[in-house]
């Protein structure tokens, strides 16, 4: 069983250093920074491995594209410099996500 369990931590740490997310920087009505991130290994991925933390609210899952609303100042740059997101121009995004196809969504 212990064998079994450090596999799978393993092979979890494998897939998330191979797991490349795109972010899209943005503005709520009221003027609050938000970040959208997609992922070619889906949704449902991004939404459980980019903890926010205290200082975001993550709104996302299956279906839906992750969004982190900041809360404090400076927390969308440091979760971007954790988890290495690389940010897209809005043109570079449209294209990313027609390349990326339907597995954004899963």
């Amino acid at each position: 069983m212990a064998a079994e369990a450090a596999d799978k931590r393993r092979k979890e740490k494998v897939l998330a250093r191979e797991t490349v997310y795109y972010g899209l920087m943005g503005k709520t009505h009221g003027g609050a920074v938000v970040l959208t991130v997609m992922s070619a290994a889906g949704a449902s991925i991004v939404t459980a491995r980019l903890d926010p933390g205290e200082d975001l609210i993550a709104y996302g899952g299956a279906g839906r594209l992750t969004q982190f609303h900041e809360k404090r100042g400076g927390a969308i740059r440091r979760l971007v410099e954790r988890h290495g997101i690389l940010l897209l121009s809005k043109p570079e995004w449209d294209r990313k996500k027609d390349e990326l196809g339907e597995a954004v969504w899963a």
